[in-house]
């Protein structure tokens, strides 16, 4: 099946331009009823607002009218978005023109006074990098598109009972029986919700090498998609229990596009729990839920999260936090790197320091290294130790995230849009 278009969302009829308005395509909204194209808004990924500052390029840089520097959020956003692009095997792209994220050829030259210079929006340029095709709505041959996309459309309904479909789910590894057994009780989660197989790949060489010492199967990305394919699964949706967009999750896509170019098969990959702004008040209601199984009153809770040093994933992070302390301000989002440092936590902390007790929680996947060592460890500088030292008596749940079953339905639902786009 080909792989669908990559279209800017304002031309899909999507009201997230800087004004709060779209730009609807006909052509191009027809295309993505078909399901031959996906909209994506990198601005609206960056957490810019809608509505919010007209923007220009200024040299290297993004600005409103009144010189304020937007360049962060442009670039997170364009970031996330060919994350997007990524995970749906998008090498064609219909963007919008002249646009400081999606032009192309063209942009705005930073004057404020429609004067047009060659160039690209920040968006448009990394997709050039990865070498997906672009156009603008008003140079593409979009009669030719339709025309290609509805034939393309017949031919996969007849030929849909042929495929064979299943399931990757990735996850950075499990050293511990309870970790083990908490990836095996997702896999069944997911196996008995789709009825169809699935299996498990795990992004730590170092974990997987332990494993092989112990003389049990694990595999990488790269690999299992090999087996499926060997397996004559040429359908194959890959879910990662990840929490934000970073590193580790672009190298889940770099995986899944070599397995693309080198397999043949049709794979498709879920985002990571968070993602864009509306993703946070849906993990801050599981997370306080969470909460709430394990502490019997209102003693505050530290939740330990990885953080990130990229800008985009620091955004979701924040975006997070705030919508944890909409929903009970005893819950702290807290972060190893980058944003919101335990010390910052802490001074939040001392006017309520009476109450003495405090919980401390993972907020990542599984219970690992980072959970049992830097989290609650016996250590000076484990994170239980130096909230012992201010004062607090610190309570610890190592549990992760996939141990709470309002956070596995939220990777249920990421997988679920991924084998509805089959």
């Amino acid at each position: 099946m080909k792989a669908p278009f990559l279209v800017s969302a304002c031309l899909a009829g999507e009201a997230c331009r800087y004004d709060g308005a779209s730009r609807p395509h006909p052509v191009i909204r027809e295309l993505v009823s078909q399901g031959a194209a996906i909209p994506v808004c990198p601005e609206y990924l960056g957490c810019l607002g809608i509505p919010r500052p007209a923007c220009e390029i200024r040299e290297d840089c993004v600005v409103d009218a009144e010189g304020k520097d937007h360049t962060l959020g442009f670039r997170a956003g364009a970031q996330l978005a060919l994350n997007f692009a990524q995970a749906h095997g998008c090498h064609e792209a219909i963007l919008k023109a002249r646009s400081p994220s999606c032009g192309c050829g063209s942009v705005y030259d930073g004057s404020f006074r429609h004067v047009l210079r060659e160039g690209d929006g920040l968006f448009a340029a990394l997709l050039k990098e990865k070498g997906v095709r672009i156009w603008t709505e008003e140079n593409a041959p979009l009669e030719k598109i339709r025309a290609e996309a509805g034939h393309a459309g017949y031919a996969e309904q007849r030929s849909r009972a042929e495929h064979k479909r299943g399931i990757l789910l990735v996850a950075y590894g499990a050293g511990n029986p309870q970790s083990a057994a908490t990836l095996r009780q997702v896999q069944l989660v997911a196996q008995n919700r789709f009825h169809l197989p699935a299996r498990w790949a795990f992004t730590s060489e170092s974990l997987r090498e332990r494993i092989a010492e112990a003389r049990m199967k694990s595999d990488s990305v790269l690999k299992a998609l090999r087996r499926m394919a060997f397996e004559r699964y040429d359908e194959i949706a890959v879910q990662s229990l990840h929490l934000i967009p970073g590193m580790e999750y672009d190298g889940v896509l770099e995986d899944v596009e070599l397995a693309r170019r080198e397999l043949g098969c049709d794979i498709r990959v879920g985002l990571p729990l968070l993602f864009s702004p509306a993703d946070g008040e849906k993990a801050a209601i599981a997370l306080v839920n969470h909460v709430n199984t394990f502490r019997t009153g209102r003693e505050p809770v530290v939740c330990m999260g990885h953080g990130s040093s990229r800008h985009g994933a620091t955004a979701l992070y924040s975006m997070l936090a705030d919508h944890v302390r909409r929903f009970d301000d005893s819950v702290h989002v807290a972060c190893m790197k980058g944003v919101l440092p335990l010390d910052d936590t802490l001074a939040l902390l001392k006017p309520v320091r009476e109450a003495k007790e405090l919980w401390l929680m993972p907020l990542l996947s599984v219970s690992g290294r980072h959970a049992r060592h830097d989290m609650a460890g016996g250590h000076g500088q484990s994170w239980r130790s130096r909230i012992e030292e201010a004062g607090f008596h610190c309570r610890t749940d190592v549990r992760g995230l996939a141990d709470a079953a309002s956070f596995v339905e939220l990777w249920m639902e990421r997988l679920a849009d991924v084998l509805r786009s089959f």
